[in-house]
C-alpha cells in the first residue's frame, strides 16, 4: 500500500499528468452537461423565459456579493488570528479585487493576488499562505458538514455511526479553534514544499479562529440563499425546500472546490447540483437555474470587484487593527 502511495505521489509531481487528470475532468463534466442538455431539450423549450423574475436575480446576485464580502471579512479575521495588524474593510477589498482572477487558468492567480497586496502593506509572505489554507479548510469543513448534514442525512434518523461521526466532527471543529492545538498542524504545513513559506518567518495563531469559522458559515449560508433566489426566478420554491437546496448547493460547491479540472469549478458544480437535485426538481429546471446562477454569481464577483477599485472604496491596510 505504502508503494501504490508513493507511485502515487510521483506521478501527481509529473505535470503533464496534472494536465491530464484536470483534462479529463473538465471532458467527463462538460460531457454530462452536454449531454443533458440534449436529452432534456425540450424540457428547456418549455421554460418560458418571459416569466422570470427579474428582481429575484438581482436578489441573487446581491446575495451572491454579500456572501464574498462575509468570506473577506474570514479571511481578514484568520489573518489577524495569526497576529497580522489588518482592517476588514482592507481584507473584503483585497478578497473582492483578487477573488475575480480565478477564473484564469490555474486556479492560483486569486491568491498570488492577495500576497502582492499583503506583502505592500508588510505583512510576511508566510502569514499570507497560511491564512489562505486556514480560509480554504474553513470553506471545504464548513461546506462538507453543511452538505452532509442537510443533504446526506435528510429525513432519516441518525444511526449511532453517523451520530459518531457529527460528534467527532464537532469535537475536531471545536478543538481547531484552540490556538494551541491548530499550532501543532502549522507547524507541520510551515514545513511543506507547496507551502512556500521563508524558513525564518514564524507563524502561529495567537488568538481564536471562531470569528473566521462564523464569517465563513455565513459566506456558505447566504450564498445557498443565493441559490435559492435563483430558483425563484424560474419558479414558486417553499421555504421547506431551502435546507435541500442549501445541503446540494454546499456539496457541489466543495466538490467543486477540490476536483481538479476547470477554473472555479465550471461544470463540475453544475454535474453536482443536477446529479443531487435532479429528481427532487426537473433536470431542465436545475440546469435552467444554475446556468443563470453561474452568470449572476459571475456578474456579483466582477461587481464586487468594480466597486472596491472606486475612489471611494480605497482604505487602508497594515497596521490598522479592525
Amino acid at each position: 500500500m505504502r508503494q501504490l502511495i508513493n507511485a502515487w505521489k510521483a506521478l501527481t509531481q509529473i505535470p503533464a499528468f496534472k494536465q491530464s487528470i484536470k483534462l479529463g475532468v473538465m471532458v467527463v463534466t462538460l460531457g454530462f452537461l452536454g449531454w443533458t442538455l440534449y436529452d432534456r431539450w425540450s424540457e428547456l423549450d418549455d421554460i418560458d423565459l418571459r416569466k422570470l423574475s427579474i428582481g429575484w436575480l438581482i436578489v441573487s446576485t446581491g446575495l451572491t456579493l454579500l456572501g464574498h464580502v462575509c468570506n473577506g471579512i474570514a479571511w481578514g479575521a484568520a489573518l489577524r488570528a495569526l497576529g497580522a495588524k489588518v482592517s476588514a474593510p482592507w481584507s473584503v477589498r483585497v478578497y473582492l479585487q483578487t477573488n475575480i482572477a480565478k477564473y484564469t487558468p490555474g486556479k492560483i492567480w486569486h491568491f498570488y493576488g492577495r500576497i502582492l497586496a499583503g506583502n505592500k502593506v508588510g505583512i510576511g509572505r508566510g502569514t499570507i499562505v497560511v491564512s489562505i489554507l486556514i480560509e480554504s479548510l474553513q470553506l471545504a469543513v464548513v461546506a462538507a458538514v453543511l452538505g452532509m448534514g442537510l443533504f446526506v442525512f435528510r429525513g432519516q434518523r441518525l444511526n449511532p455511526i453517523h451520530g459518531l461521526t457529527l460528534a467527532v466532527v464537532a469535537a475536531l471543529g471545536v478543538l481547531a479553534l484552540k490556538p494551541r492545538v491548530l499550532n501543532k498542524g502549522l507547524s507541520m504545513l510551515t514545513h511543506l514544499r507547496k507551502a512556500d513559506i521563508p524558513s525564518e518567518e514564524a507563524v502561529g495563531l495567537r488568538a481564536s479562529l471562531l470569528p473566521a469559522y462564523l464569517a465563513t458559515v455565513a459566506f456558505v449560508v447566504i450564498r445557498g440563499l443565493g441559490m435559492h433566489a435563483g430558483f425563484l426566478a424560474f419558479t414558486p420554491a417553499p421555504l421547506d425546500t431551502f435546507p435541500t437546496i442549501l445541503g446540494a448547493f454546499s456539496l457541489a460547491w466543495v466538490i467543486g472546490f477540490v476536483v481538479p479540472g476547470p477554473p472555479a469549478g465550471i461544470g463540475i458544480f453544475e454535474s453536482v447540483m443536477l446529479l443531487l437535485i435532479g429528481d427532487r426538481f426537473s433536470q431542465a429546471l436545475v440546469l435552467a437555474v444554475v446556468v443563470v446562477y453561474r452568470l449572476t454569481s459571475t456578474a456579483a464577483e466582477a461587481l464586487g470587484a468594480v466597486l472596491v477599485s472606486l475612489p471611494f472604496a480605497k482604505v487602508s491596510g497594515g497596521n490598522n487593527k479592525a
